[in-house]
């Protein structure tokens, strides 16, 4: 029986996006809190996603889990995130606002195969009962007290890569409850899922790769995951607000405005502050809005 024809994998979608649009924008910050913007075009985030993708190598297998220390203004993280599907592994993100306690909770439920975050942060949360095998997001990865760099891996490490195969259900992120109820329970997403939330999205929506759309949520929350995944799917562009301007109320409309975004997907909450009285003179370049929570 032949194979189902179509994207098998949410790589598969950022792959062939990556193909159409390989000098387009895939991920935008806009500068605050001291920081530059950073944009990076698709082939940019692809190269970066590889440079992750081989440090986890050694350390990958089939749905093991790789957690992210960075916040979501480091591109870094989207860069992280793609790496370690390439690796075969699910990627779990800690907000940077978690104690270390509660990340090293996360760490030792999800059974971690490494972290990726600034020393410091790692440190943190190994001290609090994490784990030592650690990536260090500026290039150098200490594992077990072993150091060595991404990109001088060899091909030992590209082979434990080949060997880590992703299909529809690999466990594609995980994603932890806020633990209100008690402890903070894993969900574990697999790529099937992923792809069928992205498809529905795109018959609804019709992005296109001249899209920008707003990631206002953290990566820590599974939002995010819908923000991000429904402009690499077409070949768009994700522009990260930062929790800084989410809390600007109606002066969020202005780095709207001045950020030309398209697509929004804001809490009731968020969109309540805004206070737009003509939201299509205020915001010309937007066009979409859906709102959840």
């Amino acid at each position: 029986m032949p194979e189902p024809q179509g994207p098998r994998t949410a790589l598969d979608l950022f792959d062939a996006a990556c193909a159409r649009h390989r000098d387009g924008a895939a991920l935008d910050v806009p500068p605050g809190d001291g920081r530059q913007r950073v944009t990076w075009t698709y082939r940019q985030l692809a190269e970066q996603a590889d440079r992750f993708r081989a440090a986890l190598a050694p350390h990958a297998a089939r749905d093991a889990v790789v957690v992210l220390a960075l916040a979501r203004t480091d591109p870094r993280l989207h860069a992280a995130m793609l790496g370690a599907m390439r690796a075969g592994c699910a990627y779990c993100a800690i907000d940077p606002s978690f104690p270390d306690r509660q990340a090293a909770d996360v760490v030792r439920d999800a059974r971690a195969c490494a972290i990726v975050g600034a020393a410091g942060r790692v440190r943190a949360i190994a001290d609090a009962g994490g784990v030592a095998t650690w990536i260090d997001p500026d290039g150098v990865c200490t594992i077990d007290g072993r150091t060595m760099v991404p990109g001088d891996v060899g091909a030992d490490a590209q082979a434990d890569a080949d060997a880590t195969p992703i299909s529809p259900d690999s466990l594609a992120y995980v994603i932890y409850t806020s633990g209100t109820t008690g402890k903070p329970k894993g969900v574990e997403i697999e790529h099937r899922s992923l792809l069928n939330l992205v498809a529905g999205d795109i018959a609804a929506f019709r992005l296109g790769a001249r899209d920008r759309v707003a990631q206002g949520s953290s990566a820590s929350y599974d939002s995010s995951v819908e923000e991000m995944w429904l402009a690499w799917a077409v070949g768009a562009c994700v522009v990260v607000m930062d929790d800084a301007t989410a809390r600007l109320g109606p002066d969020l409309v202005d780095w709207l405005r001045n950020e030309r975004i398209t697509v929004l997907c804001p809490p009731p909450t968020l969109l309540r502050t805004l206070g737009l009285d003509d939201p299509a003179r205020a915001l010309p370049d937007l066009r979409l809005v859906y709102v959840g929570g």
